[in-house]
């Protein structure tokens, strides 16, 4: 039988969801309207003096980063006798070829194993949709993606909504390789200071065990997960794809008969996938550097002006859970109000923009700070963040002194990277 019970809901037009559950869709950026409560609060902050009469300045979206995660998508995990070719054939899919490097697909008119599905793209271009609306223009972007085709597709589907089908299809989306050069998700194939993927996985599980969670023989469908080192992810994502897809999943194939079991499963991955990030970052800054550096680095660097080509206004990371796990982890704000440690949902958000005064905020013959030319607002899925780094009003300068031991260049990443996959080699032929 079909996994969870029947066939999902097909919806070429992506329109609607079969699951209200809010792992299935993140909320989208914020659009259009008045500029973020921290940058309205900027020209009134505490320390802050203006001559008398003299009005607060208005800011100005100026630029912004965009870290995302892809949308919607089909299981990773495949086993004989799931009905997968049944539940994931077209319309689910825009198209069901499987490309190059996607791994083993299921055929022409199914969905291969972790495709980007229609409702995904649909959630990718409203996301597009809504940052046009912020900027109250089509903005100059720069795009990077992994080498996986869920994110290129993702951002692909983001520039649609962002500019329009026309001018998205002349946008360059630069894709990683698979190799040394990733750096979007942790790399531990190629990257020995990442430490080894069973090592990761075997911290996770046994994380998510001294928390308490149930092995995965509590769930109907752990008994297919014996093959796996990363059982309790594998198993959750089982469930979550189908449960975003299929009204029956609300109540089918859970030992308590609904919510309490996919929530305790869900908790249980991710403590599972966190634990590495939550190691790293309390074995202080150069650890958790190797798990963000060079996002860090490039995000921080266009964020105070400095990048290369200063014609982009927005920068734009495509990305799985596991580039923003690590990022929300590094930036100090996993476990709070609005994140509270929950796994990032599908076209999930961290949006970085910068607002510049539009008017004089000059204080002549006043000896104090003055409202500053630039602030930093930081959003997650809609929902503003105080990051711990930078305290408001956050501006550009201080946000890159304050994440600056999390930020590694390209180079010195891969030179860490390489020293410790020598000193590997040599202790394994020693």
């Amino acid at each position: 039988a079909p996994l969870l019970g029947g066939a999902p809901a097909a919806d070429a037009s992506a329109a609607g969801y079969a699951s209200s559950d809010p792992y299935c869709v993140a909320q989208a950026p914020r659009g259009a309207g008045a500029p973020p409560p921290s940058v309205a609060r900027t020209g009134t902050a505490a320390g802050i003096v203006r001559r008398a009469g003299e009005p607060a300045p208005r800011y100005a979206l100026a630029r912004a980063a965009l870290v995302a995660r892809h949308g919607d998508r089909s299981p990773l995990t495949v086993y004989d006798g799931d009905g997968y070719d049944a539940a994931w054939a077209s319309p689910m899919c825009p198209r069901a070829d499987t490309p190059a490097g996607a791994g083993e697909g299921q055929g022409s008119g199914v969905c291969y194993p972790g495709q980007l599905t229609a409702r995904g793209a649909a959630q990718l271009r409203r996301n597009g949709e809504a940052l046009r609306a912020r900027f109250g223009r089509a903005p100059a972007v720069e795009v990077h993606c992994t080498h996986i085709p869920r994110t290129r597709d993702s951002a692909h589907a983001l520039l649609a909504g962002l500019l329009g089908d026309t001018r998205a299809a002349e946008v360059e989306v630069q894709a990683q390789p698979e190799g040394p050069l990733t750096w979007l998700y942790p790399n531990r194939k190629h990257c020995a200071a990442l430490g080894s993927t069973p090592a990761a996985h075997a911290l996770g599980e046994a994380a998510a065990d001294a928390a308490g969670y149930e092995p995965v023989s509590h769930w109907e469908l752990g008994e297919h997960m014996g093959s796996y080192d990363d059982r309790r992810v594998r198993l959750f994502d089982l469930y979550a794809t189908r449960r975003c897809h299929q009204p029956a999943a609300q109540s089918s194939g859970f030992p308590c008969g609904g919510e309490c079991g996919f929530g305790q499963l869900k908790r249980a991955a991710t403590a599972a996938e966190v634990a590495p990030f939550l190691q790293a970052r309390a074995s202080g800054e150069a650890a958790m550097a190797m798990q963000v550096g060079p996002l860090m680095h490039g995000l921080t660097t266009f964020l105070a002006g400095e990048h290369r080509d200063p014609s982009v206004e927005l920068l734009y990371f495509s990305g799985h859970d596991t580039t923003l796990m690590p990022l929300l982890v590094a930036l100090g704000v996993w476990e709070a109000e609005g994140v509270d440690g929950v796994w990032p949902p599908y076209a999930s958000t961290v949006l970085f923009s910068v607002w510049r005064a539009e008017s004089s905020s000059s204080t002549e013959g006043v000896r104090a700070p003055v409202a500053p030319e630039e602030v930093v607002l930081v959003e997650y899925n809609g929902r503003e963040l105080v990051l711990p780094a930078c305290a408001e009003p956050c501006t550009p300068t201080a946000l890159r002194e304050g994440l600056a031991g999390l930020a590694l260049t390209e180079e010195a990443w891969l030179q860490r990277c390489s020293d410790a996959n020598a000193a590997n080699v040599h202790a394994k032929s020693a």
